[in-house]
C-alpha cells in the first residue's frame, strides 16, 4: 500500500471517530438513581428527598445538645414530636432514659433529612440506642404518597448511615383532619408503603394511629388539641402504645451488621415478613458502608438534571 493511500485512510478514520469521541466527552455524567423502597419510581427525584434547611435557630440548639452527649433515646420529627415539651407524660416515660426531643414545628421530610446530614446525629458525640422518627404530616397534600414515602425512606437511611449503632423506630403518620377526608386516605397510602421499611431488626415500623380515633374514625374526646396535634392525654396514648416495642428495642445490643442497605437492580429479592410484600421485580438489599450511603444520598440529590422546586405547601404547615 502506498504511503499516500495509507495517509488518506488514516485521515478518513479520524474524521469518522473524532466527532463520536467529542460527543462522548461532552456528554453529561449522571449518578445512578436510588430506589428508596418498592413502589417508588426508579429515576424519580422528588423534592421530598432533597435536604432543605428550615429553622436554623432550632437546629443550632439541637447541635449544642448533641455536643453535650449522653442521649440514649432520640425523638426526631415535626411539631407533633416537639409537642412533648417535657410534659408530665415525657417526665414519666422518657426523662429517666436520657431522652432528647429534636422535633421542630413545620418540618417536612426534607427538613429532617437536612438536619440529620448536618450534624444532629453525630456518633462522635451521641450514640442513641433508639431513634424515634415521626415525619411526613407537613408533606401531605403537597406531594404524592409515593414521594412522601421516598422522603421518609431517605430520612431512615440517613439515620442508619449516620448512626449505625442505633436502631430506628419509625412511626406511621398520625391521623389528621376528619374521618374520610382526602388527608386520611393519603396518610393510609403513605403508611402502607413506609411499613415496608421494617426489617425486623435495625428498623422497626409501628402504626399507632388507631389509638387516637374511634371505630368511625373520629378523634377520641380529649385526645387532640386540634385535628393534627395531640393534647396531653393523646401523648399518654402515644407513650402507652409505643412502650412495648420501645422497651424491647432499648434492651437490645447495638446492631452488628452493616448499617445501611439499598435496592439494586437485577438480583433476587430478600425474604420478607407480612408487612413487606415481595412483588415481582423487587430489588435485593445490599449492605454499604455508612460513609458511602451518606455520599450516595447527597449524590442522588445533587445529580438531578432537572432542578426540583421546593414544594408548594397548603396555606400553613400543620405540624
Amino acid at each position: 500500500m502506498s504511503r499516500l493511500r495509507l495517509c488518506a485512510l488514516i485521515a478518513l478514520a479520524a474524521s469518522l471517530v473524532g466527532p463520536t469521541l467529542a460527543r462522548a466527552a461532552d456528554a453529561p455524567t449522571t449518578q445512578p438513581a436510588l430506589t428508596p423502597i418498592p413502589g417508588v419510581p426508579t429515576g424519580h427525584r422528588p423534592a421530598s428527598t432533597q435536604p432543605a434547611e428550615h429553622n436554623a435557630k432550632r437546629h443550632a440548639k439541637n447541635l449544642a445538645r448533641v455536643r453535650e452527649g449522653r442521649i440514649d433515646l432520640l425523638f426526631m420529627g415535626d411539631s407533633i414530636t416537639e409537642g412533648w415539651r417535657d410534659n408530665a407524660v415525657w417526665q414519666e416515660y422518657y426523662a429517666k432514659l436520657n431522652a432528647a426531643n429534636f422535633g421542630i414545628s413545620g418540618d417536612t421530610t426534607q427538613n429532617v433529612l437536612w438536619r440529620v446530614l448536618d450534624g444532629e446525629v453525630d456518633p462522635k458525640f451521641i450514640q442513641p440506642k433508639v431513634i424515634v422518627l415521626l415525619i411526613g404530616t407537613n408533606n401531605v397534600g403537597s406531594d404524592s404518597s409515593e414521594d412522601i414515602a421516598a422522603g421518609i425512606a431517605a430520612c431512615v437511611r440517613a439515620l442508619r448511615a449516620k448512626a449505625p449503632a442505633s436502631r430506628v423506630l419509625l412511626l406511621g403518620i398520625f391521623p389528621s383532619q376528619g374521618a374520610g377526608s382526602k388527608w386520611r386516605k393519603q396518610i393510609a397510602q403513605i403508611n402502607s408503603i413506609a411499613a415496608r421499611l421494617d426489617d425486623g431488626d435495625k428498623v422497626r415500623y409501628l402504626d399507632i394511629g388507631d389509638r387516637f380515633i374511634d371505630k368511625e374514625g373520629n378523634f377520641l374526646p380529649g385526645a387532640m388539641k386540634d385535628k393534627t396535634h395531640p393534647a396531653e392525654p393523646g401523648y399518654r396514648l402515644w407513650a402507652q402504645a409505643m412502650q412495648p416495642l420501645l422497651s424491647e428495642m432499648m434492651s437490645q445490643p447495638p446492631p452488628t451488621t452493616q448499617p445501611e442497605t439499598e435496592y439494586r437492580r437485577g438480583a433476587a429479592p430478600p425474604q420478607t415478613g407480612p408487612l413487606r410484600p415481595n412483588p415481582p421485580g423487587r430489588r435485593v438489599l445490599r449492605s454499604r458502608p455508612a460513609s458511602l450511603v451518606v455520599d450516595d444520598i447527597r449524590s442522588h440529590i445533587d445529580s438531578s438534571s432537572t432542578p426540583w422546586p421546593r414544594p408548594q405547601y397548603p396555606s400553613s404547615r400543620t405540624a
